[in-house]
């Protein structure tokens, strides 16, 4: 579990620092604020442990660069994750990840499988002996980081190809259904494969019909996908970007309940970022049922480049809330 992070000299960041990361984090901040930015640090730190994302079969540094456009790849466009695109210096990301302190360097190299290195654990290089139990610990935390945005939530396709053989010979679909149930489908008997052309696509069973997943409802399929993907994958820290599109608040809080049950069965942790005050709301409410640690932290970001990251407990956002506070507008108060 990530503790603490500060990043440096990455996309609009000049120096950021953020404590108070818990099981569950919730960033919220104005457009422009950094949310994306530390999500993608996160990501791209985690390939100090394993540079390809298997999920998207893709180099992370790749996926990181041409995200957000589609231009370029690492070696073209690598210019664009720097601050000011000073590809001098290299990006620094500091961690506390699994009870150690790691020191994490993206440095400008034309070989992306070596651009990303652990340069320090506890404050000694890795590979001595003294530092190999502290080294496996934050690799084995980083290696199981899962980024989810709505891109990925877009492609059924990918998700279903890495996650259902695991999530079916366990009966976990079974899981999938009963969420749907409660609130985004209670329709919803079954799930399994349909033919469509050459290949099989996953389908929604009902008492009248079979749906294909892609002629769902955007919100009821980007939970079906999400839910699948975390029962099959099984993440140690899931970086979330705004869960809450195309959802209804209803759908919403079926969607975070079945998180938190996850959450609390599998220990693992989830960080995310929203636009949406329904979603903190929704999230402080069933932080307190299901007893699991919830930190929001509001972001601001400086004309250059400074983060500021203020906590908020749940009293704080309670408290608001009575007061007619929206959240999202700290930045005003």
């Amino acid at each position: 579990m990530i503790s603490r992070l500060t990043v440096r000299g990455f996309r609009g960041i000049r120096e950021g620092v953020i404590n108070g990361f818990s099981q569950f984090t919730v960033i919220i901040g104005k457009n422009g604020s950094g949310k994306s930015s530390i999500l993608e640090a996160i990501y791209l730190a985690s390939a100090c442990s394993r540079v390809y994302d298997q999920l998207r079969n893709v180099y992370k540094v790749d996926y990181v660069v041409r995200r957000r456009g589609d231009r370029g790849d690492w070696k073209k466009a690598r210019s664009v994750l720097w601050f000011n695109r000073d590809t001098s210096k290299p990006i620094k990301i500091n961690l506390s990840a699994g009870g150690v302190d790691a020191d994490i360097e993206i440095k400008s190299s034309d070989n992306r499988g070596k651009a990303v290195k652990l340069v320090s654990v506890n404050g000694k290089r890795p590979g001595r002996k003294t530092s190999k139990e502290a080294e496996k610990r934050v690799k084995e935390t980083l290696g199981g980081v899962v980024f989810v945005d709505p891109t990925l939530l877009s492609k059924p396709r990918i998700i279903e190809k890495a996650a259902w053989e695991a999530v079916s010979t366990r009966r976990l679909d079974k899981r999938i259904v009963d969420m749907l149930r409660n609130d985004l489908a209670p329709e919803a008997e079954g799930l399994t494969y349909i033919p469509l052309g050459d290949e099989p696509v996953l389908a929604v069973q009902t008492p009248e019909t079979t749906i294909r997943v892609d002629d769902l409802g955007d919100g009821v399929k980007a939970a079906v996908l999400l839910a699948l993907l975390i029962l099959g994958v099984r993440p140690s820290i899931l970086l979330l970007e705004e869960p809450e599109t195309h959802m209804h608040p209803a759908g919403l809080s079926t969607l975070l309940d079945f998180l938190y049950s996850l959450m609390r069965e599998e220990g693992f942790q989830v960080i995310a970022s929203t636009h949406s005050i329904d979603l903190v709301h929704i999230a402080s409410s069933l932080a307190r049922d299901y007893d699991i640690n919830l930190s929001l932290i509001y972001l601001g970001r400086s004309s250059d480049g400074l983060l500021d990251a203020r906590p908020f407990t749940l009293d704080d956002v309670e408290a608001l809330r009575e007061l007619g506070v929206d959240l999202r507008l700290a930045h005003a108060f």
